[in-house]
């Protein structure tokens, strides 16, 4: 397998590169020996047993801790629950399963710390943990997942725990998925990256999510997924409409309306608001 293809399965299977794809990606567990000829139109296969296409072989069953994952190439993908993994030396590729209440409790705990203080942990910041990020925000991430059996197709559902912190938190589990996203494209940045969300009332800004660190101020459009870099004003001006109450972090001299209108104007060109 080249590393064009490894690198897309990769993507598919943290959820990362889906807002810019051109087609609906289709994933599809394959639990039992089928006809070639029904996986043709699936981007990624995961099975247990070795087909002829761009797969991962299952070593037991995908999201269970302690099973593994294997690409069609040998890089292997180990699997650890949300619960184990501050416990754990990460040596490569880890895929976070959802699977126990208590695995529910620390995803819970984690989205509110971070609503709260836009603070992920830090033992998320590792750039070889691989998310089940579609199901936090189906909107954003439109992958199509199926079981298949030598009886048939069924769907392949989305891990319950996600499922329910999404329906609880809905606007939180969509800005929590992407500063993860957001958070592993600038690892090379550091790791010290506070999130400053926008807050519920309406805003034409609010699709932006700012984060920041001593020295580097970002933004993510949550819609296309693409990462800016911003001044240290044009932030400020951002954060002015999308979460005014957060600008006391800020030091600096009072946003002048006339040059926040000019600013907006230019940012719009550059993110496509």
């Amino acid at each position: 397998m080249d590393s064009t293809v490894q690198a897309r399965i990769f993507q598919l299977l943290s959820g990362i590169d889906t807002t810019n794809s051109k087609e609906r990606p289709r994933l599809a567990w394959v639990r039992s020996e089928v006809s070639p000829d029904r996986l043709q139109d699936y981007t990624v296969l995961f099975s247990g047993h070795s087909v002829d296409q761009p797969y991962i072989q299952l070593l037991g069953d995908l999201g269970i801790e302690g099973d593994e994952a294997v690409f069609a190439d040998g890089l292997i993908v180990e699997t650890c629950s949300i619960s184990g993994l501050p416990y754990m030396d990460i040596l490569g590729p880890t895929y976070i399963s959802f699977e126990t209440e208590e695995d529910e409790e620390i995803l819970r705990d984690i989205l509110l710390e971070f609503g709260q203080t836009g603070v992920l942990p830090q033992y998320l910041y590792h750039g070889a943990l691989v998310f089940e990020l579609s199901g936090f925000a189906p909107e954003l991430f439109d992958v199509e997942r199926s079981v298949i059996t030598e009886n048939g197709e069924e769907p392949w559902p989305i891990p319950e725990a996600i499922v329910r912190a999404r329906e609880e938190f809905p606007t939180l589990s969509r800005q929590f998925v992407c500063a993860v996203i957001m958070m592993q494209r600038m690892r090379g940045a550091g790791s010290d990256f506070v999130f400053d969300l926008p807050l519920e009332s309406a805003s034409e800004f609010n699709d932006l999510l700012l984060a920041r660190d001593g020295s580097n101020y970002r933004c993510m459009n949550m819609n296309s997924g693409r990462i800016f870099t911003l001044g240290y004003d044009m932030y400020r001006a951002v954060l002015s409409v999308t979460n005014p109450g957060l600008l006391a972090d800020l030091p600096g001299a009072q946003l002048d309306d006339a040059v926040r209108s000019e600013a907006f104007g230019e940012l719009r060109k550059i993110v496509h608001v």
